[in-house]
């Protein structure tokens, strides 16, 4: 499973989708929290260093 939380289009971002997802820390932690409580396979992740960088 290959996660792309790197996305900078504003389309994407606009709904707390791809880059935009790092805005919101809490969700984010929520939601990686459930996916490695679920999934038992590799998982890597596409991000960037900041949500404006």
């Amino acid at each position: 499973v290959n996660l792309n939380l790197g996305c900078p289009s504003r389309t994407v971002t606009s709904k707390g989708k791809g880059a935009g997802f790092l805005a919101n820390p809490e969700a984010l932690d929520s939601f990686f929290q459930e996916v490695f409580e679920k999934i038992r396979i590799k998982l890597s992740v596409k991000t960037r260093v900041g949500v404006d960088k």
